[in-house]
């Protein structure tokens, strides 16, 4: 019990500790943005949507964030538009911006003029530039300082934030999933897997994607759905393909071999991600997550992402807390056979 309550003291005074959330802004064809909050940083997911309903989307989860138009509506004609320079010292202010892939879905210019302006730090792969090049934002973002590469191995987007980069099979160039880590005071450091677009799944990848707090993957289509659609058949052979989406039952599968590999930690909230508007219903994506959960003896709450609409968001520090928690009790116990639970947090292709 002492160690409980040093825990939750220490969590409350560390400034910024009781945020440490995954807010889930936009999943599918229609645009991709995740917002990581911790205690020390707000740091994005990819940012595929309209400048509009990505200025909504990350004002609504409290994010500072200045937007260009608004300004030069407000501004004299007959002088400069330049935004004023963001507060680098608030902890409203939008940190870095991890990217994916360039497909339109989750790469749009307009919104990366607005990183720009906010000078948020850009982390993109090396495989990435030749089309970021050709945006003019994306060149004076690099020329003042604030491009960063990554490759497979881990890298540092800000302080305290320790992130692994996993290649996908997708048809677009260097597309990557990653395991994040983010470190708490006088805790183990949560960790948070996400992996879409793609094709299948590389069973490697399940090492390292085990023991996260948070999962969120691609349960994209339903088989039959998407064969019998309206669609080409051409994109109907991209979408089955080796390069393009995951099936609800691949997706479970994916989660099966992640779950078997999860020796020390559970998820306590799984999210899914890029659900096809045409090709997919959300009962459906939910049914295949929920049978491989009950295989393993999980409750934990399916979380299922909405196009271009926030789908709530995850607490990982409560995690850290009830995490903890639990194992002082089982410590102070009898040793005897217990079931372990996961508590239930909440309900382009």
């Amino acid at each position: 019990m002492r160690a409980i309550v040093a825990l939750m003291t220490s969590s409350s005074s560390h400034r910024g500790a009781t945020r440490c959330s995954m807010h889930f802004l936009a999943s599918g064809s229609s645009g991709n943005c995740m917002l990581l909050r911790t205690p020390t940083a707000n740091l994005l997911i990819d940012f595929g949507l309209p400048p509009e309903t990505f200025v909504g989307l990350l004002r609504a989860e409290g994010i500072d964030i200045k937007y260009w138009r608004e300004h030069r509506a407000g501004a004299s004609r007959k002088k400069s538009t330049d935004l004023p320079q963001p507060d680098c010292d608030s902890p409203h202010r939008l940190t870095a911006a991890l990217l994916t892939h360039t497909h339109g879905d989750h790469y749009m210019p307009s919104a990366l003029r607005i990183l720009k302006d906010n000078h948020v730090q850009l982390w993109a792969h090396r495989g990435h530039l030749p089309e970021l090049g050709a945006n003019s934002a994306f060149r004076k973002m690099h020329d003042a300082g604030h491009v960063n590469h990554y490759d497979n191995a881990n890298f540092q987007p800000v302080e305290g934030i320790q992130v692994t980069a996993l290649k996908l099979p997708h048809d677009s160039t260097a597309t990557h999933g990653f395991v994040i880590e983010v470190g708490i005071a006088d805790s183990q450091p949560v960790r948070i897997g996400y992996a879409a677009d793609m094709g299948y799944f590389p069973v490697e990848h399940s090492e390292a994607l085990a023991n996260c707090d948070l999962l969120a993957l691609e349960f994209n289509h339903d088989v039959t759905m998407e064969r019998q659609s309206n669609r080409h058949p051409r994109q109907i052979e991209r979408v089955l393909g080796q390069w393009g989406h995951l099936s609800n039952e691949q997706g479970a599968e994916a989660l099966r071999l992640i779950l078997q590999k999860s020796h020390h930690v559970k998820p306590h909230c799984v999210a899914l991600l890029h659900l096809s508007h045409d090709c997919n219903r959300p009962h459906l994506a939910e049914t295949a997550a929920t049978q491989v959960l009950r295989e393993f003896g999980l409750g934990c709450r399916i979380l299922i992402t909405r196009h271009r609409e926030c789908a709530g968001s995850v607490d990982l520090l409560a995690r850290t807390v009830n995490r903890v928690a639990r194992n002082a009790e089982l410590s102070a116990a009898p040793r005897r056979n217990v079931t372990h639970s996961i508590p239930d947090f909440f309900g382009h292709e």
